[in-house]
């Protein structure tokens, strides 16, 4: 089929003229005698002004062989189901303009203008070939004019006593550039100062076009404030009454009962009766009647409302009161409309990995229910309750072991969360960040902290238990519980703290993996029942997107860290001094032996994760992730970190080129244990994961991509029994296992389901006297390690 659209393709110049030829490629090339800043940001938005887009291809073939192909079909049969109208222009042939090409050089030129360089000049010239035209355009910025002088006059001398009363943060300055983009970020800046001062109807019309004199060789910029035309100065508003709608429902006709609450009217429908809370609206209310109207307080206002799960849509009408000649005021109405209150909903998710080395092909599926209740007390707070399971199955079994189960590991869980929509701080602690007794001056620290907090935070208590069991390898029971606050400021950071928590531990190893513990010291240590504990602080986890719709490369950053038993350390070490023993505090379970103890453990866990894109074009993008994390043990009564709080490596979200866990630590030989079947267990104190990608479009649904992955573990400290395991700088770069290979993408919309195949290139050790692995070489492109996923990888 595709050698007959290819074909049809060359077959498609048939339908052009002698003069005629498709639009191939446009390109452009930016050069200058003079520095051009932010070359790679000017270059973006140059695409964005093609007057003609380049022909577009699916896997190769131009759309507008599609579209003759309709057109000959319709003539064939024009009984024939029609296309749609948006199908018609996605492939309609792009047909080579001289006129348009021209018209674009002239749009590049007035955009370098408006950027300030008014010097520019923009050519194009074409090649063309077979009826294909690449479009070539060569933009000279010229040099760059420079600001001398900067003033904003207000007609208003009100206006022009605000402005001068705030310093300036430096967004249009002497030696700035004469640019569009500055001139919009000041005149927001300079309107929004406005509008947090009263002046509700103030907006971006009365700051018109910058005046520029560019006489006596030096540049002077002017941006004025008008004044209304009615008038000879603007109205400064104070906030009038304030009126909210709890339960709002356009569609429906209900009677609305007034009742009055600290000043704030509400109108209930069909009874007095508040099914949410006042006290929870007006905490979130920050318009207060009778104060000085401004901009920030009804953002704050907005933010807060949508804070509150159960509400999905705000209205806010503002109406200018005039009744009171004296003092001007706009009274606003709030009507709240609400989300289904009780909602179940429901998740299933595959994966699949080929272990070859122990004959294993392992599929999974995961499965979880949910029940949400936005309203639980009716104080806005969000009840999640959530059951999970996953299984892994081994479908491959190994020679002479037909009595093996065919689970290979299980994962169970249950957990429950509350949610407030405010910040709770059981017994003030944290009200001390950011705090200072004079308060007209800043803290020495957290200001912005205790603002996300006060303003940002919701509350939430969790409670949850996880049971997890993997075949040859361990169990193990988890039980956890924490106080948390999340605080989302923009669409761009998100941090989330666990102040309060508790997680107990308790694991029992297979005979098998008894087997390796008992034969390593590291391990051993690292593999006993645990009880991490927070009192003041457990973690935090920090999440940053710079992704916006005009860039074209961004990061996304997330870090974490975690502590725990400082404060148990702190009495444990207390009690000590006083009794003057040397003992470690414990959970005695049974008779009170060591194996029956549960320990307090005391590590400090810290992860960075960092992504970078680059988007390639339309349909492609170059993203490379850098992951490294440390954890390390403090205090006398701890050895190893725990090993659930240990890092891993390999797998689906890691180097796919190996198993989960096979990596590691560093260059050390493991001996292979008595049965071939034991899992992969190797984890370390220090871990590095670098990735990169290249993404691509095939076609409709399908996206693909090449990749090469390394990493690896290292434990902190020398462990004599695995030789080579210890993090060295001057040796970590030798042991990465460095891996390669493509996959295939099908975005579903609500979800991707990832395919990938992995080959091992660079081994951590040597192998017959060699990093480099020739036998997975002579794989390619098949008999790799095969992984399935749902998601991106990141």
């Amino acid at each position: 089929m595709i050698l007959s659209f290819f074909f049809f393709s060359c077959n498609s110049k048939k339908y052009l003229s002698e003069h005629q030829s498709f639009l191939y490629a446009n390109k452009t090339t930016i050069k200058s005698d003079y520095k051009v800043e932010n070359k790679s940001s000017l270059y973006d938005a140059l695409q964005t002004l093609y007057r003609q887009p380049e022909t577009k291809t699916v896997i190769g073939i131009p759309r507008h062989t599609f579209y003759y192909n309709y057109i000959e079909r319709k003539k064939r049969k024009p009984e024939s189901k029609d296309w749609s109208e948006e199908r018609i222009i996605k492939n309609r042939p792009v047909i080579f303009d001289s006129l348009k090409a021209q018209q674009t050089t002239d749009d590049f030129d007035r955009y370098l203008a408006l950027r300030g360089y008014r010097y520019s000049k923009s050519t194009y010239k074409t090649k063309t070939s077979d009826k294909q035209t690449i479009v070539n355009y060569h933009v000279n910025p010229g040099p760059r004019i420079y600001i001398d002088t900067f003033l904003v006059i207000a007609d208003d001398t009100a206006l022009q006593q605000l402005v001068d009363s705030v310093p300036n943060p430096g967004i249009i300055t002497k030696g700035s550039p004469l640019d569009i983009d500055l001139y919009t970020q000041e005149r927001a800046r300079i309107v929004r100062l406005i509008q947090n001062e009263g002046y509700a109807t103030f907006d971006e019309s009365y700051i018109p076009q910058l005046e520029v004199d560019t006489g006596m060789n030096r540049v002077k910029v002017i941006m004025r404030i008008l004044n209304p035309t009615d008038s000879t100065y603007h109205i400064k508003y104070y906030n009038g009454n304030i009126t909210v709608y709890p339960d709002y429902d356009a569609k429906l006709s209900k009677t609305f009962y007034d009742t009055i609450v600290n000043g704030v009217t509400y109108k209930l429908p069909d009874s007095l009766y508040f099914t949410l809370k006042a006290d929870v609206i007006e905490r979130n209310l920050y318009l207060r009647k009778g104060f000085l109207n401004r901009k920030e307080d009804l953002e704050k206002t907005l933010k807060g409302l949508f804070r509150i799960d159960l509400i999905s849509f705000v209205d806010y009408p503002a109406i200018i009161d005039t009744s009171d000649k004296e003092i001007p005021k706009i009274n606003y109405v709030f009507y709240l409309s609400r989300n289904k209150k009780i909602s179940l909903g429901a998740n299933a998710e595959l994966t699949y990995a080929n272990i070859a080395t122990v004959k294993k092909s392992l599929f999974g599926i995961a499965m979880s229910v949910n029940h949400r209740d936005l309203n639980t007390f009716k104080g806005g707070e969000v009840l999640n309750l959530n059951l999970e399971s996953g299984f892994e199955f081994n479908f491959v079994k190994p020679d002479g072991d037909a009595k093996r189960d065919i689970i290979n590991s299980v994962n169970l869980g249950a957990g429950a969360n509350l949610s407030f929509p405010r910040f709770m701080d059981p017994l003030r602690l944290y009200h001390m960040i950011g705090y200072h007794k004079d308060p007209n001056k800043k803290a020495l620290f957290g200001t912005q902290l205790q603002k996300w907090l006060t303003e940002e935070a919701v509350s939430r208590v969790n409670v949850g238990a996880n049971y997890v069991d993997i075949q040859d390898l361990y169990k193990y029971t988890n039980i956890n519980t924490n106080l948390s606050y999340v605080m989302q400021p923009d669409f761009s950071r998100k941090l989330t703290i666990d102040r309060l928590g508790f997680d107990l531990f308790v694991p029992v190893a297979d005979v098998l993996y008894q087997e390796v513990l008992d034969s390593n010291t590291f391990l051993r240590e690292s593999f006993g029942k645990e009880l991490f504990t927070g009192f003041a602080f457990r973690s935090y986890l920090f999440e940053l997107n710079t992704k916006t719709a005009n860039k074209s490369t961004y990061f996304r950053v997330f870090h974490n860290a975690e502590i725990s038993g400082l404060e148990m350390l702190g009495v444990n070490l207390l009690a000590n001094a006083i009794s003057g023993e040397s003992k470690a505090f414990g959970i005695y379970t049974g008779q009170g032996v060591d194996r029956d103890t549960i320990s307090f453990s005391q590590y400090v866990r810290g992860e960075v994760d960092l992504r970078y894109y680059n988007d390639i074009g339309r349909n492609s993008t170059l993203a490379f992730r850098f992951n490294t994390g440390l954890a390390f043990p403090y205090g006398p009564f701890t050895a190893q970190v725990p090993y659930v709080k240990q890092f891993f490596v390999g797998g689906a979200l890691s180097n796919r080129a190996w198993d989960i866990r096979e990596l590691g630590p560093g260059s050390s030989i493991t001996p292979p244990p008595s049965d071939p079947n034991t899992p992969f267990y190797q984890t370390g104190d220090i871990k590095l994961d670098l990735s990169l990608e290249l993404r691509f479009k095939l076609l409709w649904y399908f996206y693909s991509a090449v990749f090469i992955d390394a990493a690896n573990v290292w434990t902190f400290k020398n462990d004599p029994e695995r030789p080579g395991a210890q993090f060295k700088f001057n040796e970590f770069y030798k042991e990465l296992g460095i891996g390669y290979g493509y996959g295939l993408r099908i975005d579903l919309d609500y979800f991707i389901l990832r395919m990938d195949v992995g080959y091992k290139f660079y081994n951590p050790y040597e192998i017959d006297g060699s990093h480099i692995l020739t036998n997975e070489l002579k794989k390619f492109p098949s008999g790799g390690q095969f992984q399935l996923a749902v998601g991106q990888k990141f």
